[in-house]
């Protein structure tokens, strides 16, 4: 099974945490990824787990078929997966996330139909984005949320939500309280 032998979120970032120690060495940079799949609720709801759990197969079979030298590919959640570019600037990000959208291009097949599978990916950038593992996951996520506004389905953090998550956050709760207490 695909999906069992995929490396995990912890060892993603023990890996990415050795990267960091080597790239200090050596002042090198990394990049890590997080990959999300486009509308995969949509999937599973419309087909069921068992085949949605069946592109998942296909879709880790692809991206690590996808992947080059230095670059090593984890299931970090659901239909969510990282990737680590141990050499990885900007550029190198870009090309392997082509890579990775290009092994998505061909269809998918389950329950006899086949599916046009699309995924949204986010960078971020060592040392420029976070010194550690947790920062950079945390990060790519956050591009990757950016991404479904790139018409190429690929955003490089930026910093630029930062500060607007947690005041975002606070707003939402304080508005729950104020609907619950009739405060309107």
């Amino acid at each position: 099974d695909t999906l069992t032998g995929l490396a995990n979120r912890t060892q993603l970032i023990e890996r990415i945490a050795r990267a960091i120690g080597e790239a200090r060495r050596t002042g090198g940079c990394l990049a890590v990824l997080t990959l999300n799949v486009n509308r995969f609720d949509d999937i599973q709801v419309g087909l069921g787990m068992r085949e949605g759990d069946e592109v998942l197969r296909q879709l880790a079979a692809r991206l690590a078929a996808a992947l080059g030298e230095g670059e090593f590919l984890a299931r970090i959640g659901g239909d969510v997966f990282g990737v680590l570019v141990e050499a990885g600037e900007a550029d190198c990000a870009r090309a392997t996330a082509e890579r990775l959208h290009a092994a998505l291009a061909e269809p998918f097949r389950a329950a006899g139909i086949l599916l046009d599978v699309q995924a949204r990916i986010g960078a971020a950038l060592y040392p420029d984005h976070g010194a550690d593992g947790e920062a950079l996951l945390l990060r790519s996520n956050i591009a990757c949320r950016e991404a479904r506004h790139s018409s190429l389905g690929l955003a490089v953090y930026s910093g630029s939500t930062d500060e607007e998550n947690p005041r975002r956050l606070a707003l939402i709760g304080e508005l729950r309280r104020a609907i619950s207490d009739g405060e309107l």
